[in-house]
């Protein structure tokens, strides 16, 4: 597991070298590399928003005002795990009446398809279902 993580690992690490050079004026840019950074770290869009957002909102109110005030009050990590770590609707996974059942997924690179198929693959493996790839 740690080692499939180098890569979103290694992305995120921008985000310390973007708030070290960060300044009030570069604002909007900043924050727009810290979208992206999130993004091509399969955070996915909702989440990155709504973690962007916050920092944003943070900035803008003047509670955190430099990449350094930032990286040491944990500000954008606490942000991310607050939003990570809230439990989202359960659903019901309703799959076909006929087995095998077979399913199909589509997307972008990067866009989270192996992590979601893994999560999904979890799940019907522990509603004991059989599970092949």
């Amino acid at each position: 597991m740690y080692i499939e993580m180098t890569k979103s690992r290694d992305n995120l690490a921008v985000i310390d070298e973007l708030l070290l050079y960060w300044n009030l004026f570069d604002t909007n840019c900043v924050v727009e590399e810290i979208e992206e950074a999130f993004l091509v770290s399969d955070f996915g869009p909702k989440i990155t928003i709504k973690i962007v957002e916050s920092l944003r909102d943070d900035i803008y109110a003047g509670k955190l005002k430099s990449g350094t005030e930032i990286k040491a009050s944990d500000a954008l990590k606490k942000n991310s795990l607050g939003i990570l770590m809230t439990k989202g609707a359960k659903t019901e996974l309703k799959l076909g009446f006929r087995k095998p059942t077979v399913t199909m997924i589509v997307g972008a690179n990067g866009g989270g398809k192996t992590t979601s198929l893994g999560k999904l693959a979890y799940r019907l493996k522990s509603e004991g279902a059989l599970v092949s790839s």
